[in-house]
């Protein structure tokens, strides 16, 4: 009779047993998504998209599997990320204020992160120049002022559409720091970005200007590659989750890059100046009022 000697028995369970093991390693793999990194090591701006796209993939971890966020080894410009997401390479997922063209180019899912607000726009500008800013209570007086805006922002055509003037720049710390020195006049950013980024700098001659804000529709989205339709329905069903429960406007209020602008932004006590956005897709769910922070504000 035939002797399997120890070596044989062990060659025999890498051929029958190995595979079943290495399938179901497989199987419970975590799906690896690469996003955009960072433009600079203080610049706050990922930190809630991130939180809130964990929590996306997590409600539905049971039906879609696990996952792992992994940012990209360099900085890239917004326009770059889309040209490479529309080529279905090296990012995964991107978040960024939607427009016709971007949504031409990647998968948008169309639940606005910041609940509309990143389109409200409030004022960096000097100290010595909150007396002229506290004139502007209308468009005709914001067209006075020259505005600094990122150079692949969709917000430039945006502001220049309603007749504002405006520079750009590739380097987003490079805006704060040509505003203090006076180079320009001010700085629109968004509702619960401004006060967490003069925090953050700490350039103790930059205010905000507290009497005006600047609204027009711009919901952010996450997008993704238009042939992973997989990671979209995903992504829709984990942020409907989070909509629905109320979890989206609870971060949304309470997280730290946040806090200090909820409590600043003060919106009954500002004039609000309402510009139209010729970006704005026919797509845009303005028709349910639970997407957004104050519908109001956000009509054309």
């Amino acid at each position: 009779m035939l002797q399997i000697k120890g070596c044989s028995r062990f060659l025999l369970y890498l051929f029958y047993f190995c595979p079943l093991t290495i399938l179901a390693g497989a199987a419970s793999a975590a799906h690896e998504l690469i996003y955009p990194a960072k433009q600079t090591a203080s610049d706050i701006r990922n930190d809630y998209y991130l939180d809130l796209l964990k929590e996306a993939l997590q409600v539905t971890e049971a039906e879609y599997g696990p996952f792992r966020l992994i940012p990209y080894k360099e900085y890239i410009t917004q326009d770059r990320v889309f040209w490479l997401l529309g080529r279905n390479a090296i990012f995964d997922i991107a978040w960024s204020m939607t427009s016709k063209r971007r949504e031409s180019m990647a998968h948008p899912v169309r639940i606005p992160a910041m609940q509309g607000l990143l389109g409200v726009r409030l004022a960096i500008v000097r100290k010595d120049r909150l007396g002229d800013f506290a004139k502007v209570n209308d468009l005709a007086g914001l067209q006075n002022y020259i505005a600094m805006q990122g150079h692949d922002w969709p917000d430039t055509e945006i502001l220049q559409a309603n007749g504002l003037r405006v520079e750009t720049d590739f380097r987003y710390e490079e805006i704060f720091q040509r505003l203090a020195l006076g180079r320009y006049d001010y700085f629109p950013r968004g509702a619960l970005e401004a006060y967490a980024e003069l925090e953050a700098l700490q350039l103790d001659n930059l205010a905000v200007a507290p009497n005006f804000a600047i609204a027009y529709p711009a919901p952010t989205y996450f997008f993704v590659r238009k042939n992973n339709p997989e990671l979209a329905d995903r992504l829709t069903r984990g942020l409907e989750t989070l909509v629905a429960s109320g979890r989206l406007r609870d971060l949304l209020t309470s997280h730290p890059a946040h806090r200090l602008s909820i409590e600043q932004l003060k919106l009954p006590q500002r004039a609000v100046i309402r510009l139209h956005s010729p970006l704005l897709p026919d797509d845009t769910p303005l028709h349910r009022p639970e997407l957004w922070w104050d519908p109001a504000l956000f009509g054309e």
